[in-house]
């Protein structure tokens, strides 16, 4: 597991401020996230499934909802990345 040092006169205010900027990132994280899965979630109302099962079949689909849906379902692995990411991470004294 990779470290990071970071010097700073005051140890108690720079823990609080990393952790509080770590939380409130993670809040930004799960907001996206959730906004994302609401967007995937009207492509999938809208053609009554999922992108994989639209890409196994051999239906029709507008150009642009098509780069829409794929880039939502990009934007949601990317987010959940970072989140799984920011999660592994830990404060030590």
């Amino acid at each position: 597991m990779a470290s990071l040092t970071i010097q700073t006169k005051n140890v108690g205010e720079a823990i609080h401020l990393i952790q509080s900027a770590l939380v409130k990132e993670a809040a930004f994280l799960r907001l996206g996230i959730e906004k994302t899965k609401v967007r995937i979630a009207s492509f999938e109302k809208r053609y009554n499934c999922s992108l994989q099962e639209l890409r196994d079949s051999a239906r029709e689909i507008d150009d642009l909802d098509l780069v829409e849906w794929e880039g939502e379902v990009e934007v949601l692995r990317r987010l959940n990345e970072k989140l799984k990411q920011l999660d592994e991470l830990k404060i030590c004294r």
